[in-house]
């Protein structure tokens, strides 16, 4: 009985296999072809179009703009009227203006000789606006968000584990 399930057990895998592969394709190509999928993030020039729209605004927004990246909390408000945004969450960045991270220098990322490391993103004149965040050290919290905590915890734990093994931050060539 059991090696007569065994032996049928790849054929009932491949059908079940087979059957959402071909459900999948079908959502996928309902489009008709030259479909144009519009995304964009919502970013202060697009304000103006955000933060008191009309009703027919709102209409044109959700027709044409198949998804947008957004930002909490500013966009909260908006996803009654807009639900289709992709929320960016920024899981370990410090900013350098803000108290949080002289607060915790230990949370700060560091070269080899001890000098922070930045994000590279928003630089100018040799500066830039946020600290990479250690998330390898047992002393950063890993949950600092809400609804985040899964995710960077998963990601430190992965990290803090690999630098335990000897194989974090290797350079590449």
């Amino acid at each position: 009985m059991h090696n007569r399930v065994r032996s049928a057990l790849p054929a009932i895998l491949l059908a079940v296999v087979v059957a959402f592969s071909t459900t999948s394709i079908a959502q996928a190509t309902a489009d008709s072809a030259g479909s144009v999928h519009f995304v964009r993030f919502s970013e202060p020039s697009f304000d103006q179009y955000l933060e008191s729209p009309s009703p027919s605004m709102r209409s044109w927004i959700n027709t044409h703009i198949w998804r947008m990246g957004v930002y909490s909390p500013y966009f909260n408000s908006m996803t009654s009227w807009y639900p289709n945004g992709w929320l960016y969450k920024d899981s370990y960045a410090l900013y350098t203006d803000e108290s949080v991270a002289s607060q915790h220098p230990e949370w700060v990322l560091r070269d080899g000789a001890g000098n922070p490391l930045y994000i590279q993103w928003g630089c100018s004149k040799g500066t830039c606006p946020q600290y990479a965040a250690d998330i390898s050290s047992q002393a950063y919290p890993v949950v600092d968000q809400p609804g985040q905590g899964r995710t960077v915890s998963r990601l430190s734990r992965s990290v803090r584990r690999r630098r335990q093994h000897g194989n974090a931050g290797e350079q590449r060539p």
